[in-house]
């Protein structure tokens, strides 16, 4: 349930900057194989996300793949064996539906949040029995200097000129949020371990899926805001795992410590040292 300062942002109308924040969210999740703008990258963690939600529906529900994407989304059989789907859904407002009476990505200023709140989950109501989430992406929090470069802002809609970096932070908050959403049902379930070390387990996932990704592929690097040294790429593996492990634990501090004050430092701790895999 959201609380009534969300309720209260949630009556203002859209701004151009919000729908804009959209575009880019939904570039993210749902790429089209033309970049006009060639910066790009093809490493996508909020898409790795989203399908790993898309496949667990499939496996829980078992519901038909196509079933999952929106309407101006086609989904089609692919010369493999498996599925594949192009398009792009409308936005509405500054709203992406991602999964049908599943899930929403909405772009809104934050402007009564916590200052250190970029995105958060919601749940939303169509009616009584339809009851769906929602991810609410802080456009003024998100957006980065390039997108104020952007001569045309309406030009983002054909996506001709996406700023990257604003285009990358969107990605990064949304795997963030997908991955906590993904994990939530799971860790919810857990019987010994508090509320407090509940949250640190999802953001300590979360991390790892965003602000500490890292994956090369192909000669592309991609790396998550919060991952240092420069020149990560080149460490040898039990370095950089150590190094992502110091990244996750920092973010996973400062997001479980927005909710639950001192004690956030304690509840991640204690997950780190539990001998369940997070």
């Amino acid at each position: 349930m959201s609380s009534p300062q969300r309720d209260q942002q949630s009556t203002l109308p859209p701004t151009r900057r919000d729908r804009a924040c959209a575009v880019l969210a939904r570039a993210a999740l749902f790429p089209i194989s033309v970049d006009w703008s060639g910066k790009h990258h093809a490493i996508r963690p909020a898409l790795h996300a989203l399908d790993l939600v898309r496949s667990d529906i499939v496996e829980a529900e078992k519901t038909p793949y196509s079933k999952l994407f929106p309407r101006d989304v086609i989904v089609v059989p692919s010369q493999s064996g498996g599925m594949q789907w192009n398009g792009q859904p409308e936005i509405r407002d500054s709203t992406v539906e991602v999964i049908p009476e599943k899930l929403t990505v909405r772009c809104m200023e934050c402007r009564n949040e916590n200052p250190g709140i970029k995105a958060y989950i919601q749940r939303k109501e169509n009616h009584p029995k339809a009851v769906y989430d929602e991810i609410v992406l802080c456009t003024n929090r998100l957006l980065q200097s390039d997108y104020n470069k952007v001569e045309d802002p309406s030009l983002l809609e054909q996506r001709r000129d996406l700023p990257p970096s604003s285009l990358r932070a969107v990605e990064e908050v949304l795997a963030h949020q997908i991955t906590k959403l993904r994990g939530k049902a799971a860790v919810e379930k857990e019987k010994g371990i508090s509320p407090c070390e509940k949250l640190a387990k999802l953001e300590i996932q979360a991390a790892r899926m965003a602000e500490c990704f890292y994956q090369k592929e192909a000669g592309e690097v991609h790396r998550g805001s919060a991952l240092r040294p420069p020149g990560f790429s080149l460490l040898p593996r039990s370095m950089q795992d150590n190094f992502r492990n110091r990244c996750a634990r920092a973010i996973a501090i400062e997001a479980t410590s927005l909710e639950f004050k001192r004690e956030g430092k304690k509840c991640v701790d204690a997950v780190l040292r539990s001998p369940v895999e997070t």
